[in-house]
């Protein structure tokens, strides 16, 4: 299976790592849908509350992102396939850090 631009929801994990050190920072769940070029992706804070990222392809399978609960941050996220399994692989800006933002399809 992979990240398919269908409007169909794939479940992901989504995990995020400190820029400059690589440290794991937190993994939580998250659903993903890219239709008509664009990306959505959607998940639960720790208040409950749902928060996510919406944007569009801005380059050949580079998304830019903003948050749908920040107008501070923002994400940049790159989709890459292999075979039939694909993830999405970039940068998270978000309270004034830079963390590398991994998501990955959960089999």
């Amino acid at each position: 299976m992979a990240f398919l631009n269908n409007g169909k929801v794939t479940q992901a994990i989504a995990l995020e790592y400190d820029k400059n050190t690589k440290a794991f920072i937190q993994e939580y769940e998250c659903e993903v849908l890219i239709k008509n070029n664009e990306l959505s992706l959607s998940f639960v804070l720790d208040d409950g509350n749902f928060g996510g990222y919406k944007g569009k392809l801005v380059s050949e399978n580079c998304y830019k992102l903003k948050s749908t609960t920040s107008d501070k941050d923002t994400a940049t996220l790159t989709l890459i396939t292999e075979d039939d399994y694909s993830t999405l692989d970039g940068f998270l800006f978000e309270e004034n850090e830079e963390k590398e933002w991994i998501i990955e399809e959960t089999l």
